[in-house]
């Protein structure tokens, strides 16, 4: 009872109402098969108090070193939740049994359930580990203005990347279709918001160096506009492995898209000693990721805009842009705060500090 969720039928005869709360935030035709593939993995996360990742479909806001890493696992739990619905709104025969208010599930999923869960902490428990190394050896090379710096690049990027969000992992994920069917559209969608993210990063790189008084901060801004430029051109194909449950797969291709860019970034920043090298990272990273996605992952999508299919992929996003938006708010408005009243050094500590 103390997790702090505010579902109307949270408790039963002193125990949490699985049925209830999953009737309460995923209605379905179907609840009875529906909460047979659900139920688990609540029991599970609400141990473990992942509950508002799963739940909460969001582009988590990058406005620091470990959440850029951390939202890629948070978008692996949220896709195990995603495509376990799926697969139980196209109808399962499992058997729903009851035992003091709380959904028991058929040992199919639940090994299911086990497995997503070992796979994703496994990668969670490995950024962490090398995002503090990380930290370490950059504390050793950079000053903390530079940090700083980097900081306010971070809360640009993760404010344009939120007004525009379009939802199409969330959309692929939850569509009971085939990827081929919308994969071209969503590609090219993709590839139009990052040429319109990357122009308003360069646009904002003056006027947001102006606001901090940070003048060092607007060529990275600029330079940072590649990230969202060349991520555009992912393989939006790249969320089978969540959508068909293969997170041994997804465990592989985030942890060697986050070594890329932790490595890369403690290279430059060796030879550099500069905030530039944390940038030149994420940009290495992203060019990593696009190759990869290219590389070994199918189907790959072709040059073709479908109209119809804008308005159902778009129709989906704006519910993950506007928690996105209130959330960042909530997130990132003390960063902002610290950058404006007492400068980059501050910010760089104060964002470190809160790793």
């Amino acid at each position: 009872g103390g997790s702090g969720l505010a579902a109307p039928e949270q408790l039963a005869s002193g125990s949490l109402d699985v049925y209830a709360f999953c009737r309460w935030r995923c209605p379905s035709r179907d609840f009875a098969a529906q909460s047979e593939v659900i139920g688990p993995a609540l029991l599970l996360v609400f141990f473990l108090d992942f509950y508002q990742p799963l739940v909460c479909i969001t582009s988590h806001p990058l406005s620091n070193l470990v959440d850029l890493q951390e939202f890629q696992v948070y978008q692996g739990l949220q896709g195990f939740i995603l495509a376990a619905r799926n697969s139980a709104d196209s109808g399962y025969n499992g058997v729903v049994r009851h035992h003091s208010r709380i959904i028991i599930p058929s040992m199919s999923y639940f090994k299911k359930t086990i497995s997503g869960f070992f796979w994703t902490s496994a990668l969670s428990g490995s950024i962490r580990v090398l995002s503090f190394a990380k930290i370490a050896l950059l504390a050793r090379l950079l000053l903390p203005s530079q940090f700083g710096e980097f900081a306010v690049v971070g809360m640009v990027l993760a404010f344009l990347e939120i007004i525009t969000e379009t939802g199409i992992n969330v959309f692929l994920i939850q569509e009971k279709d085939s990827l081929a069917k919308y994969i071209d559209t969503a590609w090219v969608v993709s590839i139009l918001r990052g040429v319109v993210v990357c122009a308003l990063m360069v646009v904002a790189s003056g006027p947001v160096a102006g606001f901090f008084q940070m003048p060092a901060v607007r060529p990275l801004i600029m330079l940072a506009g590649l990230i969202p430029f060349l991520r555009g051109f992912i393989n939006p194909a790249c969320v089978k492995f969540q959508k068909e449950l293969r997170f041994s797969k997804e465990f592989w291709y985030r942890f060697s898209i986050v070594t890329v860019e932790i490595s890369l970034t403690a290279v430059l920043a060796i030879m550099t000693k500069s905030a530039v090298s944390l940038v030149w990272g994420l940009v290495g990273s992203a060019v990593f990721e696009t190759l990869v996605s290219w590389m070994f992952i199918n189907p790959r999508p072709q040059p073709r805009l479908e109209y119809g299919q804008i308005k159902t992929v778009l129709s989906r996003g704006k519910w993950v842009t506007g928690y996105g938006l209130f959330d960042y708010i909530f997130t990132t408005i003390d960063n902002v705060v610290v950058g404006r009243l007492l400068g980059s050094s501050a910010l760089g500590i104060y964002q470190n500090a809160y790793k």
